[in-house]
């Protein structure tokens, strides 16, 4: 497996100002924990992916109503940790 290299655009920021662990929710999204409010479908899609390797799309509520999603590319190569308003 290679090493993917992580990425965040406001991620870190928010990361700092409502005192969330990032790396917890990326073990998640490592681990096949597609996270919530995503239907079976989407998650079917996710695990269809790690198959076909396409791209896997993670989302969790984080707290005071907000969401982060992690994205990893289709070729795995990065990882990338957004708030709704960036994807």
């Amino acid at each position: 497996m290679l090493c993917a290299e992580y990425h965040t655009i406001d991620g870190a920021t928010f990361t700092a100002t409502d005192a969330i662990d990032l790396a917890a929710y990326l073990r998640r999204h490592h681990c096949g924990d597609w996270g919530d409010g995503f239907c079976d479908e989407d998650k079917q899609a996710n695990e269809n992916s790690l198959k076909d390797g396409t791209r896997l799309l993670s989302g969790y509520h984080v707290g005071k109503g907000r969401r982060l999603y992690i994205i990893t590319e289709w070729d795995r190569s990065s990882t990338c940790a957004l708030l709704p308003e960036e994807y």
